[in-house]
């Protein structure tokens, strides 16, 4: 054990000097893109649709902008009442949706990213019959 004690204080200050250098953190790159849409409930193009609830799923963290403005639903059988949760944006759909029609969910500028702001457009489509009227 005696011949580790002269060489212990050599090898503790070589791994002392090495833990850290200073530096400025840039914290990367501009974010430029829109937060994008990783999941909806229901599926674009879903058929045979029946809820009350509609749930859009991002990869980022998001933030509503004016979401009784910039949320519609077309045909406008149901009103939309929109609340945020996390990463998620959650529709609830007040009335009820006509059988055999589809619908499309548009939101112009009503989602945006919470780090620098960036919008987009977004529109989930979905029928509450068996097939959509755009195939």
């Amino acid at each position: 054990m005696r011949t580790f004690k002269p060489i212990l204080p050599i090898i503790l200050s070589a791994l002392l000097s090495a833990c850290a250098t200073v530096g400025v953190l840039t914290g990367g790159d501009r974010d430029v893109q829109a937060p994008l849409l990783i999941k909806s409930s229901p599926a674009h193009a879903a058929t045979q649709v029946n809820t009350t609830k509609l749930v859009l799923t991002f990869d980022e963290y998001i933030e509503l902008v004016n979401p009784t403005e910039t949320f519609r639903l077309e045909p406008s059988d149901a009103k939309l009442s929109v609340t945020l949760s996390k990463k998620d944006a959650l529709i609830a759909l007040k009335g009820s949706l006509k059988s055999n029609t589809t619908y499309s969910l548009c939101i112009d500028g009503g989602i945006k990213d919470v780090a620098e702001g960036n919008d987009s457009i977004y529109r989930i489509a979905f029928s509450t019959g068996t097939y959509r009227d755009w195939e």
